[in-house]
């Protein structure tokens, strides 16, 4: 292991090594490789994350204090980068109407438009509060905590506001509907 091996010289400046990152790239990359393709499912999302991983470790050294540590610390790494990139991929996720089966008729059409419609009246209907945390939530898809993040408001003043705002919508469209 390189660790073991590492001249003493070295010690001091093992953070910049160009050999000792290369070193781990060997030892530690393709278990790495191995976890993310087993999370992501994909080979070349998984190329990615690992390229990521590295570069990002190398930036950022000063989170490594204690380089017997390294695996655990590219483990981090790698993780975060992997739940980092499937929030943003639900966020950014669209549907595709070719890979829908749905046989969509006319009929359809301006049911689900007369709908929509309905819907964003409600919507206009409901207060600054309730309307904005309800968006962020159940539109946009952010936790609860990236709301309270954003908003200032406390994460109960958040949950308060979505529930208030789903028990609206529904006592609406169950007047419309």
């Amino acid at each position: 292991m390189f660790q073991e091996t590492m001249e003493p010289q070295m010690a001091t400046d093992w953070k910049e090594s160009p050999e000792f990152w290369r070193s781990a790239f060997h030892q530690h990359g393709g278990a790495i490789h191995s976890y993310l393709q087993a999370r992501t499912r994909n080979l070349e999302d998984a190329d990615d994350l690992l390229q990521e991983t590295f570069v990002k470790a190398i930036h950022a050294t000063s989170g490594l204090k204690d380089i017997t540590k390294i695996r655990a610390y590219l483990f981090s790494i790698a993780h975060n980068l992997w739940v980092n990139s499937c929030r943003n991929a639900s966020k950014s996720e669209q549907l595709d109407p070719e890979k829908l089966s749905i046989n969509i008729t006319p009929e359809h059409t301006f049911q689900n438009d007369t709908f929509q419609k309905q819907l964003e009246f409600i919507l206009k209907t409901l207060s600054g509060n309730h309307r904005k945390a309800f968006e962020m939530a159940v539109v946009q898809g952010y936790s609860y905590q990236e709301i309270s993040n954003q908003t200032g408001w406390s994460l109960s003043a958040v949950k308060v506001n979505i529930y208030r705002a789903r028990k609206q919508i529904i006592k609406a469209l169950k007047q419309v509907i």
